[in-house]
């Protein structure tokens, strides 16, 4: 039975998690990215390379919806591209364009019975740059006409306060409607336009230049940049123009031919101006770099000299080109890769660095964030076999008669660490120790006094935990003898990557003992070492829970203690004459006190439990509503919040009451407006009371609060309205280990004309187990379905991660 409930909850949140990811291109699914909103239009183009966030929206639509790549365009279609984001799209006669950030078009065929229709460009706002332009394609701005030659190509491009139009091959005609007057404009001239429609032609200047490419890209993990501007000519001045800003005039001196400007992510177009005369503009384009996570080898790796090795990379950005970087101070050797790994056979001995620097669609190149050390070594010897590990919590006593117990070398190079001697260790460990417990003390005093006058904990049960016994404790690490090896190298991290080391030691055992006050889970592997010099593999990478390993110290420390208590008994030897008695006396005292010792701990108070949790989520609606209201909502939910109780009152169930609220506020972009766009505010609220068994495993009871209705508010605007619905819930809540639990929620609702049904998937991970709360964190999905009278339904997909406090 139970794990038939488990493989169906787990079957409906890999379902939900993947129609999620799908809805965020993390993946493309074709069957589950159908657009639900028929449009009778033409196609009139394709989207063929999308960045980040484009939106498409028809004209008889409120809704923006995603601009993917592939996705056809229709006539009287507008796309939009957000911050940091660029599309590139080709029209059906063969017109490329590409739009940067911040861009609005729309888009517009004549209706005529000609084969060749001519295409309306409709330019708003942002940066537009055309391929090579037929006679059938003209752009339009609010206050002028652009038709261009076969062949031209032409850029255009908004800024604060105007616009300006660069020729860059070919010829334009520029009309306005107002004044019939037609004025050509050849390539090699900018025409700037004021905020009063006035406009002035000036010619490029030959003379003078900004070196390199006319557009550039250039990807960083860090901002702002440091980009050497230089060129060519009698420069006097530096223009640098940033989408949606005012331009910035730079001075420059007449000997200097270079100037270091600092760039934050978007498109700059840069040119040097003399006396009356401007150059060409150059096309800057900084991107936020995507990160390439380096799988395999991992740092520190010994890898086989003159064997195939596989290198593995992962990155989360649509790109499938890649260049494999291993290098040293004297040598680099560079390997392209498509996809993401590639297999290599170093042959030159000794350490290297492996990177990996990706392609983007037009082949600029991504600098990786980090890269990997690596140790190319001959014949290396075996990776030992780890032993299982042992936990022993530290006492006051025992650290101050405790000796080091392992020999201190220094580390082989490439794994020095801050913490290599154990003294040095130890001192950080008080330091840690000390601050943790102090910051307890100050940071949640209140809370966990709140927490005693509600479920009625007596003060001497909150002190029988002491903090620095709870928290430090010694691990003993073994593993078997590797033949050749004369020492070990063993790393501990709380990354299983191992970039981030917690502690590194070189050690002449097969055994290592660690003090520590970590929490977590840690990892830890070790690898041998020959005294000329010859190296070995890392053993399998083992990972630590270290609140299980504190259970079970915690079960040993009696027994240290008993010993201790033993010699302090010493003072009973006045007592000689009567010898018989009392060494009959101690044999039966010795039995029941591990018996004493186990009976207290079941006795726990009442089984109360109090939580309080915030998160974020991402939303995604399809409605359909009165008056032909329909759409689709999408984005980021960041008003979350919850708080509930579980109290020991019914014997064998616990009264059970969980409320929440939600918040989420959609943008609407007006077309041809930037500014004061309407918002549409949506908010719902539910509350769970029932009743839960003692076990977790079953809860049921009563649900109620509101859901959301769309409804036409006018000609041009939606709203929402709540319905309030009431029902029933049940809840299956399934321990998976100490630390983790399934839970899955089915909820039936109904109101005025409303009928609600959910299925509601979570993960529940206690992070930190603190002495008088718990550290939560709860990612979960939520697939409702409601219908509001004969036609009209809503279906939602939240994908939620709530972070949040358990007393």
């Amino acid at each position: 039975m139970d794990r038939w409930l488990i493989s169906i909850a787990t079957s409906i949140l890999i379902i939900l998690s993947t129609w999620l990811l799908n809805d965020l291109q993390v993946i493309h699914i074709p069957w589950l990215s159908k657009n639900k909103i028929e449009n009778s239009e033409a196609i009139i183009g394709q989207i063929q390379f999308v960045h980040n966030n484009v939106r498409r929206r028809s004209l008889n639509n409120l809704i923006w919806e995603d601009g993917r790549a592939a996705s056809k365009i229709y006539n009287k279609d507008t796309l939009l591209t957000l911050d940091n984001s660029s599309a590139k799209i080709i029209l059906d006669n063969e017109v490329e364009l590409s739009l940067s950030e911040n861009t609005l078009v729309f888009l517009e065929q004549e209706q005529t019975e000609q084969a060749d229709k001519k295409i309306r460009l409709k330019f708003e706002q942002g940066a537009l740059r055309t391929g090579r332009l037929s006679k059938n394609t003209t752009l339009e701005t609010k206050s002028y006409s652009i038709s261009a030659e076969e062949g031209s190509q032409i850029e255009i491009r908004s800024f604060k306060d105007n616009f300006e139009l660069e020729v860059i091959d070919g010829a334009v005609e520029l009309s306005s409607p107002e004044t019939e007057k037609v004025t050509r404009i050849d390539s090699g001239t900018l025409t700037q336009f004021n905020s009063d429609q006035s406009f002035e032609v000036n010619e490029v200047s030959l003379e003078m230049r900004v070196k390199g490419n006319e557009f550039e890209r250039v990807y960083s993990h860090t901002f702002p940049i440091r980009y050497p501007i230089q060129w060519e000519g009698p420069a006097e001045s530096i223009s640098l123009e940033k989408l949606g800003n005012e331009e910035t005039i730079i001075p420059i001196r007449s000997d200097f031919s270079e100037q270091d400007v600092f760039l934050f992510p978007g498109t700059y177009y840069v040119r040097v101006a003399g006396q009356n005369e401007l150059s060409l503009a150059k096309t800057i384009e900084v991107r936020p770099a995507p990160i390439v996570h380096l799988i395999s080898p991992l740092p520190r790796d010994r890898v086989p000299a003159g064997t195939d090795v596989s290198f593995k990379w992962l990155s989360r950005a649509q790109i499938d080109q890649f260049k494999l970087k291993l290098k040293n101070e004297s040598d680099e050797k560079s390997f392209e890769a498509k996809g993401t790994s590639k297999n290599i056979r170093p042959s030159e001995v000794g350490q290297k660095q492996w990177e990996v620097i990706a392609l983007d669609e037009d082949g600029f190149e991504i600098p990786p964030l980090y890269s990997n050390p690596i140790f190319i070594t001959p014949k290396p010897l075996s990776a030992p076999k780890l032993k299982s590990t042992s936990a022993v919590k530290r006492s006051k006593i025992e650290e101050s008669k405790r000796s080091p117990s392992n020999t201190q070398e220094k580390s082989e190079p490439g794994t020095s660490d801050p913490h290599d001697s154990s003294k040095s260790d130890q001192e950080q460990d008080k330091k840690e120790e000390q601050g943790s417990y102090k910051n307890s003390s100050n940071r949640f005093g209140l809370v966990a006094a709140l927490s005693t006058m509600i479920f009625e904990k007596s003060a001497a049960q909150s002190k029988k935990k002491s903090s620095k016994d709870f928290q430090r404790i010694e691990i003993g690490f073994a593993w078997e003898k590797v033949d050749g090896a004369d020492h070990y190298v063993i790393e501990i991290s709380k990354r299983s990557d191992f970039r981030d080391l917690l502690h590194t030691q070189k050690v002449k055992t097969t055994r290592y003992f660690w003090e520590t006050t970590a929490e977590g889970n840690i990892y830890w592997r070790v690898a041998g070492g020959a005294n000329d010099g010859r190296m070995g593999l890392f053993s399998e990478i083992e990972e630590l829970n270290m609140r299980d390993l504190r259970a079970k110290a915690k079960s040993i420390t009696p027994v240290r203690i008993s010993k201790s208590i033993n010699v302090r008994k010493a003072p009973p030897k006045p007592k000689p004459t009567p010898t018989p008695k009392p060494v009959a006396k101690p044999k039966p005292t010795p039995t029941p006190e591990p018996v004493v010792d186990t009976p207290p701990t079941p006795e726990e108070p009442p089984q109360n439990r109090f939580w309080m949790s915030y998160g974020a989520a991402y939303v995604v609606n399809e409605l359909e509503g009165s008056e032909s209201s329909s759409g689709e909502f999408a984005g980021l939910q960041l008003v979350n919040g919850k708080l509930g109780m579980a109290l020991d009152y019914f014997g064998s169930h616990l009264l059970y009451l969980d409320a929440e609220y939600h918040e989420s506020t959609w943008k609407e972009v007006v077309f041809g407006q930037t500014e004061g766009t309407p918002r549409l505010k949506e908010t719902v609220w539910s509350v769970d009371l029932g009743a839960e068994q003692k076990d977790y495993f079953f809860n049921y009871g009563i649900s109620f609060g509101e859901v959301s209705e769309i409804y036409r508010a006018s000609a041009e605007a939606i709203a929402f309205r709540q319905k309030f619905v009431y029902g029933a819930y049940v809840m299956v809540d399934y321990p998976l280990s100490r630390n983790h639990r399934f839970k899955t929620e089915l909820s039936l609702r109904a109101g005025d004309k409303v009928l609600e049904w959910g299925i509601q998937p979570s993960w529940h991970v206690i992070l930190f187990d603190f002495e008088h709360f718990l550290l939560t964190l709860e990612p979960r999905a939520n697939y409702r379905q409601i219908k509001f009278g004969e036609r009209d339904f809503s279906s939602s997909l939240k994908g939620e991660v709530f972070l949040g406090i358990q007393f």
